[in-house]
């Protein structure tokens, strides 16, 4: 019920903030760069998404678990479909998930977070083997 209520919440702030922009630039140059944003952004984000599916295939060849280049993956994937997403408040969201800095010290952080807290992170890489 709260998901329900803060989605709601932030679809209205989203629709605000495109009237206001709207309003400001005009609807065709609105919905231009929210097209625009969708465009290039999700490029952007397959052409991330494919580096780091060759550092995840480097650190396996190496015998390294790559748990931080799976987390900044799922990261790409959350950016690519923010930018999807019509939207200005999710197009910049979107991008920030996808500068690399951005992006690995998130990952940094929230796994140094899991992992003080006690929670293990589920290694797919490694599920066969801990059988």
């Amino acid at each position: 019920m709260i998901f329900l209520l803060f989605f709601l919440l932030f679809m209205a702030i989203e629709l605000w903030v495109l009237v206001e922009i709207a309003s400001q630039v005009g609807s065709i140059i609105t919905v231009l760069g929210v097209f625009l944003t969708a465009v290039f952004g999700f490029q952007f984000a397959r052409m991330q998404g494919f580096l780091l599916l060759r550092q995840l295939v480097g650190a396996r060849k190496r015998k390294e678990t790559p748990r931080l280049v799976v987390l900044e993956g799922i990261f790409v994937v959350i950016a690519g479909i923010l930018l999807l997403l019509p939207g200005f408040i999710t197009d910049t969201i979107g991008v920030l998930l996808l500068i690399p800095a951005v992006r690995r010290r998130l990952a940094a952080h929230m796994y140094n977070k899991s992992t003080s807290a006690g929670h293990r992170i589920i290694d797919i890489t490694n599920a066969h083997e801990e059988k």
